[in-house]
């Protein structure tokens, strides 16, 4: 039995009877969109119908430029079903903004790469005070 028209509207004149046992199941959906990754604030952010993949990543403050380069974003449906960007998004989806740039590649790797300079560094100096060298 679909329960939209008497849940939405004031359509009730396919009204069936309900009996003694019969169990009601009440669709639920939870109108909201998450933004994840790359961008200023990632989050849940409420759903508004006939939008754009575009304008979430906007309400998410937008892509961080720093940690995006445009590319690779993806959107999933609840079902976790690819959505082509282009086209509107439903509730529920998911849009995931990854982080791609050198910058943020370099910044992953730049502290151990800094901590072994040093230690080396470091190490290469008590040899040459020392006479070592």
């Amino acid at each position: 039995m679909d329960l939209r028209p008497f849940l939405y509207s004031n359509d009730f004149s396919k009204d069936m009877a309900l009996e003694n046992g019969d169990t009601i199941i009440i669709p639920f959906r939870q109108y909201f969109i998450l933004v994840s990754g790359a961008v200023k604030a990632p989050g849940r952010y409420p759903y508004v119908p006939d939008r754009r993949v575009e304008y979430y990543i906007n309400l998410a403050g937008g892509r961080d430029d720093l940690l995006n380069n445009g590319r690779g974003i993806t959107a999933f449906d609840m079902n976790n079903k690819s959505l082509p960007l282009s086209e509107y998004i439903p509730p529920e989806s998911m849009i995931s903004v990854p982080t791609n740039t050198l910058l943020a590649r370099f910044n992953q790797f730049g502290p151990i790469v800094t901590s072994i300079l040093s230690i080396v560094s470091a190490t290469l100096s008590i040899l040459a005070i020392t006479g070592v060298f």
